[in-house]
C-alpha cells in the first residue's frame, strides 16, 4: 500500500492587530480586585478573504510578570495601578 503524496501550499497571509479597546476592570478567578479586561481587533488577510475578529482579554493584575512589548503587557503597565477606579465588565 502506497501513501498518497502531500503537496505543499504557499500562501500570503497577513495578520493586524488592533489597540486595546473598552477597557474595564473584571474579575479573575472570582476576585473582583484582580483583573482588567480589554477588548482586541485582530484580523488574518488571505489573498481573497479576510477573516475579522474582536476577541475579549482579561489581564490578572498580580501576575507581574508580562511583557511590555505585548498589548497584554501595556495595559497591566496602565490600567491595573487604577483597577479599582474602572467600570466593571458589564456581562459579567
Amino acid at each position: 500500500m502506497m501513501a498518497a503524496p502531500v503537496q505543499a501550499y504557499e500562501f500570503d497571509a497577513e495578520l493586524t492587530l488592533g489597540d486595546a479597546t473598552d477597557i474595564r476592570a473584571c474579575p479573575i478567578d472570582g476576585d473582583y480586585s484582580r483583573g482588567v479586561c480589554y477588548n482586541q481587533r485582530r484580523s488574518l488577510g488571505f489573498p481573497l478573504f479576510t477573516i475579522d475578529r474582536n476577541r475579549a482579554y482579561s489581564v490578572d493584575c498580580e501576575r507581574r510578570f508580562y511583557s511590555e512589548n505585548t498589548v497584554k503587557g501595556q495595559v497591566a503597565e496602565e490600567f491595573c495601578p487604577v483597577q479599582g477606579e474602572l467600570e466593571f465588565a458589564p456581562f459579567l
